[in-house]
């Protein structure tokens, strides 16, 4: 297996966007997606050592599927399922905030990527099902599973086709569920793209959530109390975004607080579930963080992200990639451009 860490510091022409960086061609939709799972018993306020309580059901799923604004044949059948983490939906990955310098989608659909944005389960359109007996890791994974499935026969509104290559791209808690998929089922994916995580425990201090109902009667009204969301754009800033100063935009900040979604209760507590090495996953996989990701680096250079290919043993190849100057959001901050343009430039070397 090949591996590398490197440290990004790109030209200004190697940021430069592709020329023709516009708005794709969009679908939204809302697919009934059915799982079953096994997820832990929280009646006590933590998760025991086994799950064993059933969960199976059909869930009304956010979808958003782009097609490309540059036809590259070779790419029109490697699909980009993008998978967001807590606190964020779907959003993330198109976002609407200057979208020709923070839109992942806009930039992959000129290099001639399709992609498929999906909003997980209890996240903005999609079912909001109980916060915590439900909304769990075991079940998340069972959930995206399914929707990858779907995804790859092209079995979703706006796709003509089906899809020979999946490349799977997730952030945060979004790359924990996809570190689950390629655990338990290592052929459903082709590529792992997991920005802001790693293994290893999370400092729950350095995370300040609240009841979202609290936060934002009005977006959140009627959510229980087990969907929590951040409380004030300050704690906001001080978990996501970069410490070191004129790393980001204010107003990328103030967007990204005024769109700001939920954690479930339950994924907070079961997260670990799905933190665990994928030692029969044989595709490559990139690991890419902000090197100021207060979550999920233990040091200023994050230079515990090499020792992540060792959870990938039989991995085609592990690269990890560190940006400068920015926090966990990666794609919220100045640097969004060097972070696209080195997925984008990963994908080339392994062939996609």
């Amino acid at each position: 297996m090949r591996s590398s860490l490197i440290t990004i510091a790109l030209s200004a022409a190697a940021l430069a966007a592709p020329s023709n960086f516009f708005s794709p061609q969009c679908v939204d939709s809302i697919a009934q997606i059915s799982a079953s799972g096994t997820n832990f018993d929280l009646s006590t306020g933590a998760p025991p050592a086994n799950a064993t309580v059933p969960v199976n059901g059909t869930y009304s799923i956010q979808l958003h599927f782009c097609k490309p604004t540059t036809p590259i044949p070779s790419r029109s059948k490697t699909l980009q399922v993008l998978v967001h983490g807590i606190g964020l939906n779907g959003g993330y990955w198109y976002s609407g905030f200057q979208p020709e310098k923070y839109s992942y989608v806009r930039y992959m659909a000129a290099l001639g990527f399709p992609t498929l944005t999906v909003t997980r389960l209890g996240y903005g359109n999609s079912s909001h099902p109980d916060p915590v007996g439900v909304v769990q890791a075991p079940y998340d994974v069972a959930i995206v599973s399914a929707i990858l499935k779907a995804a790859r026969e092209g079995n979703f509104l706006g796709a003509t086709c089906a899809f020979n290559r999946i490349v799977y791209v997730g952030h945060s808690y979004g790359s924990i569920i996809g570190n689950g998929v390629i655990a338990s089922q290592p052929k459903l994916i082709d590529a792992a793209v997991f920005t802001g995580y790693s293994h290893g425990e999370i400092d729950a201090s350095k995370i300040s959530l609240i009841p979202a109902a609290t936060v934002d009667p009005i977006r959140f009204a009627g959510l229980p109390d087990g969907y929590l969301t951040t409380p004030n754009i300050t704690a906001r800033a001080a978990t996501f975004f970069s410490s070191t100063p004129n790393s980001y935009d204010p107003k990328a900040l103030a967007f990204d607080f005024a769109h700001e979604d939920i954690a479930a209760f339950g994924e907070v507590l079961t997260s670990a579930y799905a933190v665990v090495p994928a030692p029969k996953f044989t595709g490559p996989v990139l690991a890419i963080n902000g090197a100021d990701d207060i979550l999920f680096c233990k040091d200023t250079t994050c230079s515990n992200l090499e020792a992540e290919k060792t959870f990938y043993p039989k991995a085609k190849s592990f690269d990890a990639v560190v940006i400068p100057s920015t926090g966990h959001s990666l794609n919220f901050h100045y640097s969004a451009p060097k972070t696209f343009c080195s997925i984008s430039s990963w994908l080339v070397r392994r062939g996609f």
